[in-house]
């Protein structure tokens, strides 16, 4: 195997690893979401019984012009950390791969001829 091969190699492992990280990342949050919103009926039960004040879940929320802006800095925020913790993640994956490939052994044969 090669450096180039290696680097390769390094990509592909980089690329499967983003891969999965963002399915079990999605399907953790999609599982969470689905107890929450399979439990919902009886805390809304229990809530009424106690006389609980329910706000009106078809209302919109109030949500100012400056919370807008601050909402989507943030956003964006996390939007460039994910893309640089990418590729740092792609960086290290290729220095590894580079580092661990061995250079090819190259076998030195000797012959020697008799003359009689």
């Amino acid at each position: 195997m090669n450096r180039s091969t290696g680097l390769l190699n390094g990509a592909i492992l980089w690329a499967t690893t983003l891969a999965i990280s963002a399915w079990l990342i999605s399907s953790g949050v999609s599982g969470a979401l689905g107890i929450t919103a399979s439990n919902a009926g009886e805390v809304l039960n229990q809530a009424q019984q106690n006389a609980a004040n329910i706000p009106n879940p078809t209302a919109i929320p109030n949500v100012t012009a400056q919370q807008t802006r601050d909402i989507a800095g943030n956003a964006a925020k996390v939007g460039w950390s994910v893309a640089i913790d990418s590729l740092l993640g792609l960086a290290a994956s290729l220095i590894g791969s580079s580092i661990g490939t061995r250079s090819p052994r190259i076998n030195a044969t000797t012959t020697t001829t008799v003359q009689h």
